[in-house]
């Protein structure tokens, strides 16, 4: 192969690699999309009880937690997810998340979520949001910002921040919504970057 040939070949490749160089910083930087929908169920108003003074059997704090059991499929694959949330009632009132017509019921404090994927890779994170309900339909929203805080395998060490939107909440139980703990089914999709 001559010079003039080396010359070529390298002139040709040249732009390819500069593009390639080029798109490596960038995905490095803002990682894999994330857009995931998911059906399944939640139980809501779980009481856990927490101690405050060992000594005093009386002096216990109570917490409502939530469990959430759904599946997804998206940009990530398909996986199971499940959740544990936090949540604290507040007086209903107007929030600028909450959907035209749905007052703010809700702080959801934690919301730990584990994403188990076919391979037996996970991906888990954690974040807070808020939860509306509509109290002339019954219908309930929630929206939940967070951060991935590390996973398995291909997940490992990730990190990058998520939005959980759930817009289809429906109260299997009838006594809903005065209830203490509520069975229902739901419907959302998870949006962000992982890297």
């Amino acid at each position: 192969m001559t010079f003039q040939h080396v010359r070529k070949l390298l002139m040709t490749l040249m732009p390819a690699a500069l593009i390639m160089i080029g798109a490596t910083p960038s995905y490095a930087d803002h990682g894999k999309k994330v857009d995931m929908k998911f059906v399944g169920t939640l139980l809501d108003g779980i009481e856990q009880r927490l101690r405050n003074d060992p000594t005093d059997p009386t002096d216990d704090t109570v917490e409502l937690i939530t469990l959430v059991e759904t599946t997804a499929i998206g940009t990530l694959g398909r996986a199971r997810i499940q959740v544990v949330s936090k949540t604290e009632d507040v007086l209903p009132a107007p929030d600028p998340v909450c959907p035209m017509g749905f007052l703010k019921v809700a702080t959801i404090t934690d919301n730990n979520i584990v994403l188990t994927f076919g391979s037996l890779t996970l991906l888990h994170g954690d974040g807070n949001g808020t939860v509306c309900i509509n109290f002339d339909t019954g219908e309930q929203f929630a929206s939940i910002d967070g951060v991935w805080t590390g996973g398995t395998r291909r997940f490992a060490n990730a990190e990058g921040d998520f939005h959980i939107t759930i817009d289809k909440i429906v109260p299997l139980s009838s006594s809903f919504p005065f209830s203490s703990t509520q069975f229902s089914v739901e419907e959302g999709r998870i949006k962000g970057r992982v890297r």
